[in-house]
Order: structure tokens, then C-alpha cells, then sequence
């Protein structure tokens, strides 16, 4: 497997860890055409339908650098019993309720302006880890500048984490 620091550096290893991404992925690049990537205008939800419960659309602003989450998959949010729709990435690390390795994630997005493959695992609640695999996939207005990430999120598995007690 082709895995660099929790990054897939070929989209297959992400795809035959959860076809639904490579699903995703399909659908984004017909989306895009013959251009680096497709629009937030090209997609309509209803065509997202069979990942909604495990889609994460970002909003990216600029200045300062931080991203929104617009909407955060239902599926998601139950396995991590948090939902982040309605906020900011920033606020969320300094919550405790994201990880800050998110944002280095997006900012690869923004920096390397194409999909990122990842295997993620986060403690969720105390004692919870939940590993995922996802592919981040960058959205572009008119001025060929990405405003949207869309991140496509899938359980590998959920584990009870035991820790030692002391007295």
C-alpha cells in the first residue's frame, strides 16, 4: 500500500480500502471536465445523494485563512457525536472538537490544488478512536480559485481504547 504520512499517493489504495470514494472521485471528474477541477455551480446535491451521509462541504475563506463547514454528514456526525455544520475550522480546534491535523489536511488541498487521499484516526469521545478514509476533493469558482473542499468520510472502523488506571 502506498501510504506517505497517512496519504495515499495513489487514488486506487484509497478506492479498494472504500469504493464509494472511487465512486466520489468519478463523479468529481466528470464534473470537471476538461478543466483542474469542477465548480461549486456543477454540483447539485441531488446527484451527491448517495454520499450525503458521509459528505463534509467546506467553505474556504481566504483571508484569514479558515474554512466553514456548510454541511456536516449526518453519518459523520453520529459517529463522532459532534456536528460541526454552521462552523469555523478555528473555532472547532480550540473547542477540542477537531483535530488540527484537519486543517493541514485542507491546506494541502488548497496547496497542491487536487484530491488527497487519507487514512485519519481520531480519539472521538474518550476511549473511542474512529479511523476513516476519505478523499478531499477541491472545488473552484470563476477566477480558478478553490472556495469549496468536499471530503468524503468513511468508518475503516471504530475501536474501544483501553487505558490503564492509576490510583
Amino acid at each position: 500500500m502506498l501510504v506517505e504520512n497517512g496519504i495515499y499517493t495513489e487514488p486506487t489504495e484509497a478506492h479498494a480500502q472504500e469504493p464509494r470514494l472511487g465512486d466520489l472521485v468519478e463523479f468529481w471528474n466528470e464534473c470537471r471536465g476538461g478543466r483542474s477541477m469542477p465548480s461549486r455551480a456543477d454540483l447539485d446535491v441531488i446527484d451527491l445523494k448517495p454520499w450525503l451521509g458521509n459528505l463534509i462541504l467546506l467553505e474556504v475563506r481566504h483571508d484569514p485563512l479558515d474554512y466553514f463547514y456548510r454541511v456536516f454528514g449526518s453519518l459523520i456526525s453520529q459517529n463522532t457525536s459532534r456536528d460541526l455544520t454552521g462552523k469555523w475550522l478555528s473555532e472547532c480546534i480550540d473547542a477540542g472538537a477537531a483535530p488540527a491535523s484537519s486543517r493541514d489536511s485542507y491546506n494541502k488541498v488548497l496547496s497542491h490544488r487536487a484530491p488527497l487521499y487519507q487514512v485519519q484516526s481520531q480519539e472521538v469521545t474518550p476511549g473511542r478512536l474512529w479511523q476513516v478514509v476519505r478523499v478531499l476533493l477541491p472545488l473552484s469558482n470563476e477566477n480558478d480559485q478553490i472556495n469549496h473542499i468536499i471530503v468524503g468520510n468513511y468508518p475503516l472502523m471504530t475501536t474501544i481504547v483501553e487505558k490503564e488506571l492509576t490510583f
